[in-house]
């Protein structure tokens, strides 16, 4: 089974249940939000349903099986508002400028190649006065498994982005920045 397919658990949907992590992001329905790093889809299907057919959810990821999996799933459930892109988050051309409300990041940002490639992608994509919602494990706390909270502040303020909210957990951190 593929690794990320793996992330798709009942025991997952106990300790991190998709709804409770969304509630904070302020989902509306028409809203198009951008799930960057999504898997198979943890988060893709609640937004999808959160949004209604007249938002729309780009669902970002790079790995081909995990997408493949996602579409075949949203297609199953008649969710014609999610746009699977098999796309790298540090160049997301088919991404239209300031087209998204919201765009997402539950524990994928440790994993991308190049993170302020794809900060400055979250920002090229989000509209004015949107937001970026960032949930993952705060590498000091992980024997150097995620990223720094301060490093990704600081980056996320260079590019652009206004830091509002910085809540770090046991393991995890969550972070909301806007785009001025």
């Amino acid at each position: 089974m593929n690794l990320s397919l793996r992330l798709l658990t009942p025991v997952r949907k106990l300790i991190e249940p998709p709804k409770k992590i969304l509630s904070w992001m302020d989902v509306k329905p028409g809203m198009n939000v951008a799930d960057i790093g999504c898997g198979p889809g943890y988060l893709t299907i609640p937004l999808a349903e959160m949004v209604g057919p007249q938002g729309k959810v780009y669902a970002i990821e790079i790995d081909e099986a995990a997408s493949r999996y996602l579409r075949e799933k949203a297609e199953r459930l008649g969710l014609s508002n999610v746009e699977v892109r098999v796309l790298d988050a540090s160049f997301m051309e088919d991404v239209p400028n300031n087209s998204v409300d919201l765009a997402v990041m539950l524990h994928s940002l440790h994993h991308f190649n190049n993170m302020t490639d794809a900060l400055k992608e979250a920002y090229r994509i989000i509209k004015p006065g949107g937001k970026l919602a960032i949930i993952d494990p705060i590498r000091e706390r992980m024997m150097g498994h995620g990223t720094s909270v301060r490093e990704v502040s600081e980056t996320l303020s260079r590019i652009g982005f206004d830091v509002g909210i910085v809540e770090k957990g046991f393991l995890t951190f969550r972070l909301m920045a806007w785009k001025r």
